[in-house]
């Protein structure tokens, strides 16, 4: 047994503190529910690269970030929704089949690189949020957004985004 918990004590559980491509593990979930109906709603899979390879979950964020931001506008949107769409393209997901860690980790640095495109146009948003609703400013270099966006991506745009 692995743990014993409820609702209010979940902890996260460390499967493995090094995978290695091909690793299969089995998870089993006992619940005991009583006369009660009980389901599972909701289960996440966390998984943490290494600081030396390329996070395809940031690569992930990234994407989900500049879609609305590139339906929402339709100047230059067919050019924009190309760049995505070659970024996300060029992610060589058969490489995580063939167990080619290597190459997968190249094709995500390419995606990255690719994706790299879109930073002059994304750096004219701002984008504050507060507790009760997300505004997106075009940036105009004056105003309540302080003059554009800094920091709109955590990795693959460099530290100058």
């Amino acid at each position: 047994m692995v743990s014993r918990t409820d609702a209010d004590t979940i902890q996260p559980i460390v499967l493995t503190e090094n995978a290695q491509p091909g690793d299969t593990f089995l998870v089993a979930i006992r619940i005991q529910a009583g006369e009660s109906n009980t389901k599972i709603s909701a289960s996440r899979l966390l998984i943490t690269a290494p600081a030396n390879r390329p996070n395809p979950g940031i690569f992930r964020e990234e994407i989900l970030a500049a879609q609305p931001m590139v339906a929402a506008f339709p100047d230059g949107r067919a050019e924009h929704e190309a760049i995505l769409d070659a970024a996300v393209k060029s992610v060589d997901l058969n490489a995580l089949d063939r167990g080619d860690q290597a190459a997968f980790d190249e094709s995500l640095r390419k995606a990255q690189n690719k994706l790299q495109a879109l930073t002059p146009w994304l750096k004219q948003f701002t984008i504050r949020v507060t507790e009760t609703r997300t505004s997106i400013w075009r940036g105009c270099g004056h105003g309540r957004n302080g003059g554009g966006v800094r920091n709109t991506f955590r990795s693959a745009f460099g530290p100058d985004a």
